[in-house]
């Protein structure tokens, strides 16, 4: 993520790149519907703050920031995806005192492109009537305080500084060609080849003819470039045949090889940070101006072999990625939250013959004791075998009693009306 700049908080009004919310509620679809509606716009817009804890006005309101921070990236990027078809992740949520008063911001970043709302965001009011946040096919942009469909001059603004963008990044290679030495020459290398300055490299010629040897980003030897008609040839291939596997369909990928359904993109997301992919171009790529990220099948199957190495291994990112979230400035450490939704689960028979369990009864409301929604999840799923309870199904709020008699276990299920047991009971 680039460096956040606060300095928009200090205006009292909602603006162009400044959103204002007094409260969001997870569990509510009405909610999700308008808050993506103003992500995809601020992303569209060149990116901005959604503050909350704040009214219309300006003015801190009471408001649970502990729920909100608890929200994970994870569902956050599925919600986007749902909605627009797009893996945007250029966003974190932080913690921040504002006026004296707590306050959760959830920064974004521009999008490479004009996200396009794939399905309509409907929903039903209080009063039980259907309402729209967003239709199909619509493009939303920023106008001044509200979130709006977009007109041709939003398109073309959005092109423009892209363009400016783009230039910026020219002129900075320009500009070290510029200043290179008397008598320097250029070489415009593929995005395949990095060259090194080492003496130890190897000298190698670029050429186009396809006969020639293939050099692979990330081999174990660095390379330089020479004009040398002695030194061997090599042929560089695109991008798309050096990782052939984008985000959205390496999941799939990875789960057919794995020979079971046991990740989800939240596991990409922690391996890219976890093992710092962005260091290892034999196994992951993505380009400045790309939308999304590629892997190479290398990556398929360092993944495979290290989990049959470590049954571990997805855990061990996970948390490895939770721990680095926590650690980021403007975000404190977080108590334990309690997370509560329905699974399906088939108690065993003393069970539901000890507690009269309707035969028919397969769905049970569960509170889980953890840091995050990830967490309450993978404790879910090492105890039940389900997989995503809280990542892919909508949390809802613990009672003050639920809370009360969760605090000395970490998972309790409403066995009957107001009964609660340990879930283990249950196994």
């Amino acid at each position: 993520m680039n460096k956040v700049d606060f300095s928009a908080l200090e205006q009292k009004r909602e603006e162009n790149n400044l959103e204002f919310k007094e409260s969001f509620d997870a569990s509510s679809l009405q909610e999700w519907c308008e808050i993506i509606k103003d992500i995809v716009a601020l992303a569209n817009s060149g990116g901005g703050l959604i503050v909350f804890g704040v009214n219309d006005d300006g003015e801190s309101v009471d408001c649970d920031i502990d729920s909100i921070l608890a929200i994970d990236n994870a569902a956050i990027i599925d919600k986007i995806n749902t909605y627009t078809g797009i893996q945007f992740d250029r966003f974190q949520m932080y913690e921040y005192t504002r006026d004296g008063e707590r306050v959760a911001i959830l920064s974004i970043q521009t999008s490479d492109y004009p996200m396009v709302f794939i399905c309509e965001g409907g929903y039903r009011d209080h009063r039980g009537k259907d309402k729209r946040a967003f239709s199909k096919g619509t493009v939303y942009f920023r106008h001044g305080a509200k979130s709006e469909p977009g007109t041709t001059r939003d398109i073309e603004n959005f092109v423009s500084r892209k363009i400016s963008e783009i230039k910026a990044y020219w002129f900075d290679g320009i500009k070290q060609v510029v200043e290179a030495p008397v008598g320097y020459k250029v070489q415009v290398l593929p995005p395949e080849v990095y060259e090194s300055t080492s003496p130890n490299a190897i000298s190698i010629k670029i050429t186009n003819d396809p006969d020639a040897q293939v050099y692979r980003k990330g081999s174990n030897s660095s390379i330089k470039l020479v004009n040398d008609d002695k030194a061997p040839s090599f042929h560089a291939v695109n991008t798309d045949e050096l990782y052939p596997h984008k985000f959205s369909a390496v999941v799939g990928i990875l789960n057919k090889a794995l020979g079971e359904e046991i990740i989800n993109r939240y596991d990409i997301l922690s391996l890219i940070y976890a093992h710092n992919l962005k260091k290892h171009p034999n196994l992951y790529f993505r380009s400045k101006f790309a939308t999304t990220s590629q892997f190479s099948d290398a990556f398929i199957a360092w993944v495979v072999e290290e989990y049959k190495k470590d049954r571990m291994f997805f855990e061990r990112a996970r948390k490895k990625y939770r721990d680095r979230k926590r650690s980021t400035k403007y975000r404190t450490f977080r108590n334990n939250v309690y997370f509560c939704t329905y699974i399906d689960l088939r108690p065993k028979d003393s069970v539901m013959k000890k507690y009269n369990i309707p035969e028919d009864k397969v769905q049970f409301r569960i509170i889980c004791k953890a840091t995050s929604i990830d967490e309450a999840s993978a404790k879910v799923l090492q105890l039940t075998g389900f997989d995503g309870a809280f990542r892919n199904t909508p949390a809802l709020k613990a009672t003050d009693n639920e809370i009360l008699l969760c605090k000395s276990k970490d998972i309790i299920i409403e066995i009957t009306d107001e009964n609660y047991i340990d879930i283990i009971e249950t196994m």
